[in-house]
């Protein structure tokens, strides 16, 4: 830890000038998600107010304070006006690899979106910004990096905020007006969210080569309260087909390393990627019939109240059974996984693995998740296992 701080202090000295002048700094970053958002929230409140106002004045009132004091509470907190740019450790002469990922667009603008609380650090949507790892031995320091903006940059996510503010405006009339368009907005948001963890831990990853022919890449650990996003040691993803390793994990200790690695490429070679594709685009399709398609059938057919309720009820049926399949089949993944590490780096160094995290004191510590199936059952697992 001390060499951490070391490196991290040193680095200060070597921000420039241009570098410093970029703190505190107006985000017009967050100008643009604070006015899209405003604007969308509180179109749709007034119009529920409008349409409501003669039936039942005294409801309609109080959910428009409510749902304003709540617009302002989020706004505050996950998107501050003055932002810091943080100190970054800038000197790459002293580590033996650096590696360096650029974060486009898109996927800034998702990770202001759906990150955690404080996500929303970079100065302007196109300015840059990057994450660089850099390794010397057993030590990582991981920083994320934002560059100063610059004016045409703050012009042009002015002029984005107007067009989007604009459509927004539109769109929240829509809302009020055709339930279809409502429910579809929040069936996507919906499914964006449930697979952030997914899609954040990849964005938010470096790639530093192959392991045994799947991509290795590193996880940034960004959450503001533990030093750690991801809730997980390890990941693997059948498209791409890619390994992603917590910092700790890949930088720690070579025991848990080696058997974190064997665990997640049992997972890769063990699994079926097309049938975990058809599984993710089943689950999209049905929640989609059951989040927007009573509104969408509602518009063609004559359909009563009673059976709209009853796509609901059975979509969230569906929901509890697939949750319950989901986990007994991850369950069995997770031992077929613990086999295939027994017979590439042998029973005893998988034992040993298992019980590093079990004593661990980041895992109990900090949340971190190793599977749905408990550590102890784990290990019973793989002390009874008989290798043919």
């Amino acid at each position: 830890m001390l060499f951490h701080r070391l490196r991290v202090s040193h680095g200060e000295d070597c921000l420039s000038e241009k570098e410093k002048n970029a703190k505190k700094k107006f985000s017009t970053a967050s100008m643009f998600f604070i006015c899209v958002f405003g604007t969308l929230t509180l179109t749709y409140c007034c119009n529920c107010w409008q349409i409501t106002v003669n039936t039942n004045p005294i409801f309609s009132n109080v959910m428009l304070v409510i749902t304003g004091v709540s617009l302002l509470i989020w706004v505050f907190f996950k998107f501050p006006i003055f932002i810091n740019v943080d100190d970054n450790d800038l000197n790459n002469s002293s580590y033996e690899k650096t590696y360096v990922k650029n974060l486009g667009f898109w996927s800034r603008l998702y990770f202001g979106l759906f990150g955690p609380a404080i996500s929303n650090k970079f100065v302007t949507l196109l300015g840059k910004s990057s994450l660089r790892l850099q390794i010397e031995g057993r030590f990582c320091i991981f920083n994320y990096i934002i560059e100063p903006s610059k004016p045409k940059y703050q012009i042009f996510d002015i002029a984005l905020t107007i067009v989007c503010s604009v459509a927004a405006f539109f769109l929240g009339s829509g809302f009020v007006k055709f339930d279809a368009i409502f429910e579809i907005s929040i069936f996507i948001s919906a499914i964006l969210f449930m697979y952030r963890r997914v899609l954040l831990n990849y964005i938010f990853s470096i790639n530093i080569g192959k392991h045994e022919g799947y991509k290795l890449n590193v996880m940034y650990p960004y959450s503001p309260f533990d030093g750690i996003f991801s809730t997980i040691y390890g990941f693997a993803y059948d498209i791409p087909r890619t390994i992603l390793l917590h910092k700790d994990i890949f930088c720690g200790g070579e025991e848990l390393k080696k058997y974190v690695l064997a665990h997640e490429e049992g997972h890769l070679a063990t699994r079926n990627p097309k049938r975990s594709l058809w599984i993710t685009i089943i689950f999209i399709f049905v929640s989609f019939v059951g989040i927007a398609g009573p509104s969408i059938i509602f518009c063609f057919l004559p359909i009563s109240g009673g059976t709209i309720w009853l796509i609901v009820f059975l979509y969230f049926l569906f929901v509890f059974v697939f949750d319950v399949v989901i986990k007994s089949r991850n369950k069995k993944d997770e031992f077929k996984a613990d086999v295939y590490a027994i017979k590439k780096i042998g029973k005893n160094s998988v034992l040993e693995g298992l019980r590093v995290v079990k004593n661990d004191n980041l895992y109990y510590g900090s949340n971190l998740k190793f599977s749905d199936t408990l550590i102890d059952r784990r290990i019973e697992f793989v002390q009874k296992y008989q290798e043919q």
